[in-house]
């Protein structure tokens, strides 16, 4: 087969990865301070899309406008989500896993409102600031739009690893996730950590959304989607490590349309199931170093 469309395919894998890498970065971030895995996060996401293409597309909102419309709406769903449905199962110290059915059942209730309220809608791309136009440099094409979500991603990233790295609040996160009596012995208050993760991971969820809207179809659907390959990139990566989170999904991403293009894009899926499937027989842990550390 011809190798010319290569070039082109991994441009838009690493667009494709970087989404996944968005939703990777929320699990990892509040996985970093609680332990666990909030399974709402693709959801969250797909309700910063449909917000945003309600802002811009029927109350014909400027975009800085709608971004900060989103960005509190999507914040405080996640501040309800800890407080009603995680913070119930958080320092049982009992090796309870109550939290995985009720962000599982957090993230139906998400699908469900969103599909009462914009479900009949039009499945469109949300309009962007940015040009869809595409250009070429070296024989690649690029679109602006792809490459702000590659942006949004790389800022993210950068900007987690030096909260949680360089910060007291950062340093208090991760302490928490391992041992909450112990911090809260030490005079940090769990809770407060564990809500300002839940902030932070709808901030990231909001900029995901709002940055995403313009590649997929608005579809309430796509919010499973997201979850299932932001935990696949998740997973492979390892568990509370940003860097190799991030990567994971840029490589899957790029398998993914590597796969399409030689293959057959109806079994895309396949892709990343072989792939969580290597990684697990191999190695469990994850392509981490360290699968704990930032």
């Amino acid at each position: 087969m011809s190798l010319t469309l290569l070039p082109d395919a991994i441009a838009a894998g690493l667009c494709t990865g970087a989404v996944y890498g968005i939703v990777a970065l929320g699990y990892n971030l509040v996985y970093s301070a609680t332990g666990i895995l909030n399974l709402a996060q693709g959801d969250l996401v797909m309700a910063a899309m449909m917000l945003t293409w309600l802002c811009v597309t029927v109350w014909h909102l400027p975009f800085v406008v709608t971004f900060v419309l989103v960005l509190v709406a999507v914040v405080a769903i996640s501040a309800v989500e800890e407080r009603f449905v995680v913070r119930p199962f958080l320092g049982r110290g009992d090796g309870n896993i109550g939290w995985f059915i009720s962000t599982i059942g957090f993230s139906i209730v998400v699908l469900g409102v969103v599909s009462v309220l914009f479900g009949d809608h039009p499945i469109v791309p949300i309009p962007s600031f940015l040009s869809g136009v595409g250009f070429e440099v070296l024989g690649v094409l690029l679109v602006p739009v792809q490459l702000l979500v590659l942006g949004a991603l790389i800022v993210l990233l950068v900007a987690l690893e030096l909260f949680l790295k360089y910060t007291v609040m950062g340093l208090r996160m991760r302490g928490t996730a391992e041992d909450r009596e112990a911090v809260g012995l030490r005079g940090v208050d769990p809770v407060a950590v564990s809500r300002l993760a839940f902030v932070l991971g709808g901030v990231i969820a909001a900029v995901g959304g709002f940055v995403v809207g313009p590649l997929v179809a608005t579809d309430v659907s796509v919010g499973l989607v997201l979850s299932v390959k932001g935990f696949i990139a998740l997973a492979i990566g390892g568990f509370g490590n940003l860097r190799a989170g991030v990567a994971a999904a840029l490589f899957l991403g790029v398998a993914e349309q590597v796969f399409d293009l030689y293959v057959n894009a109806q079994y895309e899926l396949v892709v990343g199931l072989v792939l969580l499937l290597a990684v697990l027989t191999l190695k469990p842990a994850g392509f981490s170093v360290a699968a704990r550390r930032v």
